[in-house]
């Protein structure tokens, strides 16, 4: 009978001790047959070490005992996922490293449960605890499934990804996946159905545009303040304008406690930051996500049902700067779509630029007019 993985590693003996005592004609031989074997193989075999033959745990993975059970595993567990090919192709079952992730995000939502837990081992100490310690591809496996589990929005299992409190507050938002982190469209309570832990009704109608902005609970705060021009705020650093940029400071420090007063589902911030105004802005109550637009990446992200889309202002300009031509066509190409989901859905949409919305060329206007976006929001130069 076969052996379940009898053939996944390979066991290479040590060489005895006659062989480095025999004479020279067996040293001979020996050499032969080792030239021999390393044509044949690519890799010279470890002697006295246990090496994977073939493709390793893949043999057990594609085994056909786990086909012959596929239909009751399916039964007892995930009754609802179908294998999308034949029913005789065996399936294959999840690596270590999959089980790993679970694992590990099941340990980071339970140990934030302790209330003392970021005093006696803050992130970056190289404790048990710290998920710094991942590698950053496999930090961001485990905050996207967090992220999907609907438990990463939680300050105290967000926090634990960033050194700082400061880069928690301020670093959301993501470029590779140009969205934001807690507020993609399947997180938001107007755009999915609710998640397991959910017991609410998923809202059939979305809020209207008039609550989303101004008017009954702010949904959307946006932060503009001089400093955020990179012009201005240089004019301002130069000797003799402190008395201006005090002004300017205090204008800012304004608009927080404004915002820390009303809370709103999100703030945004648009335009250039340096690390003072970064340091005012990471003063936002932790409940409130803060999203910074400082041009460097292109994204999306959902509020209460509306669509808002963060672009650079450098791609709707042509001929202006240095800048990159395949990047600026795909970011353009990215846009389009979501212009073209916006006109198609029918949803309440929001553009946000890091400079002045002013200098969009007018054909650009039009095509944002015909998507139906109800706002265009920057800075004023």
């Amino acid at each position: 009978a076969e052996r379940l993985g009898a053939g996944c590693f390979e066991w290479i003996p040590p060489p005895k001790k006659e062989e480095k005592d025999g004479d020279d004609d067996q040293r001979e031989g020996d050499n032969e047959k080792a030239a021999k074997s390393s044509k044949e193989a690519e890799k010279p075999k470890p002697r006295g070490k246990v090496v994977r033959h073939g493709k390793g745990y893949d043999i057990i993975r594609q085994h056909p005992f786990f086909a012959k059970h596929e239909s009751v595993l399916l039964s007892q567990t995930n009754s609802h996922l179908k294998p999308d090919s034949d029913e005789t192709t065996p399936q294959p079952i999840p690596s270590l490293k999959d089980l790993a992730i679970r694992a590990t995000a099941h340990f980071i939502d339970q140990s934030s449960l302790d209330v003392d837990l970021e005093d006696v081992h803050p992130p970056g100490d190289n404790s048990f605890y710290d998920a710094l310690r991942l590698k950053p591809s496999d930090q961001k496996r485990v905050m996207h499934l967090l992220d999907r589990l609907h438990l990463l929005k939680e300050p105290r299992i967000y926090r634990r990804f960033f050194h700082s409190k400061q880069d928690a507050r301020l670093g959301r938002v993501r470029s590779e996946s140009r969205d934001v982190i807690g507020l993609t469209q399947m997180n938001d309570k107007m755009g999915q159905v609710p998640g397991s832990g959910e017991n609410q009704p998923h809202p059939e109608e979305q809020v209207p545009a008039s609550k989303l902005v101004g008017k009954s609970e702010t949904r959307i705060h946006h932060i503009t303040n001089p400093l955020f021009c990179k012009s201005i705020n240089d004019q301002c650093s130069r000797a003799g304008m402190e008395a201006k940029r005090k002004g300017y400071i205090k204008q800012l420090k304004e608009s927080i406690r404004l915002v820390n007063r009303v809370r709103p589902t999100v703030v945004v911030a648009s335009g250039y930051f340096d690390d003072s105004c970064r340091k005012i802005l990471s003063k936002v109550n932790e409940t409130v996500p803060v999203i910074l637009h400082d041009g460097s990446s292109f994204f999306n992200f959902w509020v209460y049902g509306a669509h808002c889309v963060a672009m650079p202002i450098q791609y709707f300009q042509e001929k202006v700067g240095k800048i990159d031509e395949i990047a600026r066509n795909e970011a353009l190409a990215w846009f389009r779509m979501e212009l073209e989901q916006v006109k198609t859905a029918r949803s309440h949409a929001y553009v946000f630029v890091d400079g002045d919305s002013r200098d969009i060329p007018s054909e650009w206007i039009a095509k944002m007019g015909k998507s139906h976006v109800l706002g265009l929001l920057g800075l004023c130069n």
